[in-house]
């Protein structure tokens, strides 16, 4: 039974995956890296599911009870230190009460925050016997250093937006326009799903491609209309973030500099606007006189 049936691309990680299984040399800590909308979440449910040979697909669903997540809560959130300690106490437990292994998911790593990150570095130093940690976030560098250091770092491979296209309209065969969106989410397969069933998310999509073209032509005015309509942070960030992989694939597929460059500016400003309490319209001005200036 493959159990990473479904997932679409990272053919050569998977092979990997399942070989180290087969072989007995599954690595204790493993972090999966890409951006959002690549299926990092997605396939650490179904890596959990190789290691304790979930037959029922339990993994998937988050009913595995020998399989346990971490994930952030709260306003801001984040992963909590309790959450982490009483994980860290149900696996040394289970250790000592029964035999087999035991997965500990955490998800978007990059949510700890120094309280949680030390507590789960405790763990990783001194796992309970039989136990599997899989961390997902986008990066190494959103998680701490000494806990990256104690992961096997695999990356996903990201799809061709071609790719992702096709196997989009194989699973979403009335949704229109998914060449077009899939070049403008730079093949991100789970955004493109998400924008072909949600048509807020669809709106943003189109409008992230509106706004590189007009960063990339320098129209301040037009560029200042299309950001007021997004006085929440959470949907300005969104969607520079999504302008942001427009102008990136842009970047690396006709070499520009100048769609690179604007892609990282809009990268920083999405962090800044989702770390700090700024004003939103004052951030999306300050980014377009950044770039039109």
């Amino acid at each position: 039974m493959n159990r990473f049936d479904g997932f679409v691309g990272s053919e050569a990680l998977i092979e990997r995956l399942c070989a180290l299984i087969k072989g007995g040399k599954m690595p204790r800590s493993v972090l999966l890296t890409a951006e959002d909308g690549c299926g990092r979440n997605l396939l650490s449910r179904m890596l959990a599911g190789e290691i304790l040979n979930d037959s029922g697909m339990l993994t998937l669903r988050n009913e595995h009870p020998d399989c346990l997540m971490l994930s952030g809560s709260g306003a801001a959130g984040m992963i909590k230190t309790e959450d982490v300690r009483a994980v860290r106490s149900e696996l040394y437990r289970a250790a000592n009460m029964t035999d087999g292994a035991r997965v500990c998911i955490v998800r978007n790593a990059g949510d700890l925050n120094r309280s949680s990150a030390a507590a789960l570095l405790k763990v990783l130093e001194e796992p309970p016997a039989d136990s599997y940690f899989i961390l997902t976030a986008r990066s190494r560098f959103d998680l701490i250093d000494t806990i990256a250091s104690r992961c096997i770092v695999m990356p996903l491979e990201p799809l061709s937006p071609e790719r992702c296209a096709e196997k989009a309209k194989e699973l979403r065969p009335k949704a229109s326009d998914l060449d077009g969106m899939s070049r403008t989410l730079a093949g991100r397969l789970g955004y493109l799903l998400r924008a072909a069933d949600d048509a807020k998310f669809r709106d943003t999509v189109h409008d992230a491609e509106r706004l590189a073209g007009y960063l990339m032509s320098r129209d301040r005015l037009n560029s200042l209309v299309l950001l007021s309509k997004y006085e929440k942070k959470q949907t300005l960030v969104q969607l520079l973030e999504l302008t942001s992989l427009s102008l990136g694939y842009t970047g690396r597929q006709t070499g520009s500099a100048d769609a690179a460059r604007i892609s990282e500016i809009l990268n920083r400003s999405r962090q800044e606007v989702g770390e700090r309490n700024a004003s939103v319209k004052l951030a999306a001005a300050n980014l377009v006189t950044r770039i039109c200036r």
